[in-house]
C-alpha cells in the first residue's frame, strides 16, 4: 500500500495506483521491484511516507520513501496543454487541462473542441471560463460521468469516443490536439504498449512542456513519446 501523496506500480512508467497485489507461492513472494512516484497536482514541498506490505499471518513490513516537488517550469512552459484524457465505460469521459507556468491564467478566450468521426469541422465547442492557477489543473467531464469525485465542469465536448479528435485552442490557434482533426482512425488511434484512445486513460509524461500546436498530417504522432497509458476507468 502506498503512503499518502504517493503511487506505486510493478511496471516503470505505467500501472500506478495506491495498492498492488503480489502473488505468493508456497508461502514465499518472489523478489519484485516496486516503482514509486508522487501523485500529480502536489504543491512545492518534500513528501515522505512508508510503503506498507501486509499479508495474512505474516509480519507487516514498511519501506520509507520520499520525494520533492519543485516548481521550475522549463523554457517552453508558456501555454496550457491537455494533461489527461479518460475514455471510460459508458459516459465516463474526462479531459484535464494543465497550466505549466508559474502564473495563473485567465481562461477567457480559450476553448475546447470536439471533432467527431473524422470531421474537419467541430461538432461541439466549449468556451472556457474562470482562472487556472499556476501549476494547476481543471477537469471537464461528460454530464453523466460519475467515476471522478473531484470538481469538474460539465461539457458536451466530453461526448467523445476513441475515434474523435480533441483540440484545445487559445483564440483561433491550436495549442494542443489529441489525434488528428479530419481523420477517422477506425475505432481509435493506437500506439505501442497498449496505448489507445479507446477504453483507456492516458496521461502526459511529466517531461512534456508544451502541447501539439498544429494539426498532424495523420495518426497521433506524439502518442508513444508523450503519453502514459492506464486501464479503462482509471482517474
Amino acid at each position: 500500500t502506498a503512503p499518502t501523496n504517493f503511487e506505486i506500480s510493478t511496471t516503470s512508467g505505467s500501472g500506478f495506483g495506491t495498492t498492488i497485489t503480489l502473488t505468493e507461492s508456497g508461502g514465499t513472494v518472489n523478489a519484485t521491484t516496486i516503482y514509486t512516484r508522487l501523485i500529480a497536482g502536489l504543491t512545492a514541498n518534500t513528501y515522505t511516507g512508508n510503503i506498507t506490505a501486509t499479508s495474512t499471518g505474516a509480519t507487516s513490513q514498511t519501506i520509507a520513501v520520499d520525494g520533492t516537488v519543485t516548481l521550475s517550469g522549463g523554457s517552453n512552459c508558456n501555454e496550457l496543454f491537455i494533461s489527461e484524457y479518460v475514455e471510460g465505460s459508458g459516459n465516463n469521459k474526462y479531459i484535464e487541462i494543465y497550466n505549466p507556468t508559474n502564473t495563473a491564467i485567465n481562461l477567457s478566450g480559450y476553448s475546447l473542441e470536439l471533432y467527431s468521426n473524422g470531421s474537419p469541422t467541430a461538432s461541439s465547442t466549449q468556451s472556457l471560463s474562470g482562472t487556472i492557477p499556476a501549476y494547476g489543473t481543471i477537469v471537464y467531464a461528460n454530464n453523466s460521468a460519475s467515476i471522478y469525485s473531484g470538481t469538474v465542469t460539465n461539457t458536451a465536448v466530453c461526448n467523445f469516443n476513441g475515434d474523435d479528435a480533441i483540440a484545445l485552442l487559445n483564440g483561433s490557434s491550436y495549442i494542443d490536439i489529441i489525434g488528428t482533426i479530419g481523420e477517422d482512425p477506425g475505432s481509435a488511434w493506437t500506439g505501442t504498449g497498449g496505448r489507445s484512445t479507446e477504453n483507456r486513460t492516458i496521461r502526459r509524461n511529466a517531461s512534456v512542456q508544451i502541447g501539439v500546436d498544429s494539426n498532424p498530417a495523420n495518426s497521433f504522432p506524439t502518442f508513444n513519446s508523450e503519453w502514459e497509458v492506464y486501464g479503462q476507468d482509471t482517474v
